[in-house]
């Protein structure tokens, strides 16, 4: 009878054994893609899987992964409650050991939100929690973004000083072109075109280096957009097929916005016609553009050129947000 019972009990325990083990290599996998395919962990995470097989370390390096990877890729539509199930183990010493990650992907959500007051807060929040110099480059480089909607210059190009002082001395590539990248955007506001075009070659030649997707369509996207402006349509076509093919395969709808809106405007240059079908198109994919700043550059730039008025959405009223209930634990950093 003993030995009949065990066997049932085997037969019971494997199932879940297995379950765990499928689950836990799932994770794995997500976030051994996260840095370099960031697609590639939101889909194996979005899964509809049971998590109950999973430990409480597990379900947390779970949450994090998939909200990181919702940023990077701008898959927004169910980060707040993957956020909540996260912050229900802020208790946790490994949420604790982990939090400036949680932090830095929460800014970049926030800031993306309008809600910059609170972004601002998330990032000093991460930076007095003793990141690593790493994580401290990832920190500065995205509060100088931030500080960009700010419209505070001074606290934009510190912070990016600062992280590429950090980025040179331990020869990280990947962030100097992420530096550069945004340096580029910069230039750009005020309307410094060869800055912007020398700012965004060595992003994408650094990007190319490091073989990272998301910053090679991020560079090569924003240096067609110069090329478009400087009526280079030489440059524009040995650069559109790899730039095009990358975004064609990736999740963000901005991207694709903002690349038929340059593809558009290089026909333009070419001498094309432009029907008033594919100047409707464009209006709506204006507005899928992410950012009040990406809008307004290609307000300013590209709009002329098919003779179409826009309307740049206004700012929302940061005091008709509505306050997310973990706010009231970010002011105390989580702790």
């Amino acid at each position: 009878m003993k030995i009949i019972l065990l066997l049932i009990a085997c037969l019971l325990y494997k199932p879940v054994q297995a379950k765990e083990h499928v689950v836990a290599d799932i994770l794995r996998e997500a976030e051994d893609y996260i840095n370099v395919k960031p697609s590639h962990s939101y889909a194996l995470l979005s899964q509809s899987l049971d998590l109950t097989p999973l430990n409480d370390v597990q379900r947390i390096r779970w949450y994090i992964a998939k909200v990181r990877s919702s940023v990077a890729i701008n898959q927004l539509q169910n980060i707040e409650q993957d956020i909540t199930q996260l912050l229900s183990y802020k208790q946790h010493d490994y949420f604790q050991e982990h939090i400036i990650e949680t932090l830095n992907a929460m800014s970049i959500y926030l800031r993306r939100q309008g809600y910059w007051t609170q972004a601002k807060y998330s990032y000093e929040c991460a930076l007095k929690s003793n990141p690593s110099r790493d994580q401290k480059i990832g920190l500065l480089i995205n509060l100088a973004v931030l500080a960009r909607y700010l419209e505070d210059d001074f606290l934009s190009k510190k912070a990016y000083q600062q992280a590429l002082e950090i980025a040179i001395k331990t020869k990280d590539i990947r962030a100097v072109a992420t530096i550069n990248n945004n340096l580029g955007s910069l230039a750009l506001d005020k309307g410094n075109i060869d800055e912007a075009e020398r700012h965004y070659r060595l992003a994408l030649a650094g990007y190319q280096s490091t073989d990272f997707r998301t910053g090679n369509m991020t560079a090569g996207t924003n240096l067609l957009l110069i090329f478009v402006i400087q009526k280079n349509t030489l440059n524009f076509q040995r650069l559109i097929e790899p730039i095009s093919s990358f975004i064609d395969n990736f999740p963000d709808q901005s991207r694709k916005a903002l690349l038929f809106w340059v593809v558009s405007a290089d026909k333009v240059n070419q001498g094309q016609a432009i029907d008033e079908k594919t100047k409707t198109e464009l209006k709506t994919a204006f507005y899928q553009l992410q950012g009040s700043k990406l809008q307004e550059v290609v307000n300013i730039y590209l709009a002329p050129m098919f003779k179409i008025e826009l309307t740049i959405p206004s700012e929302i009223n940061k005091k008709d947000l509505p306050t997310k209930p973990w706010f009231e634990q970010l002011n105390q950093c989580f702790k």
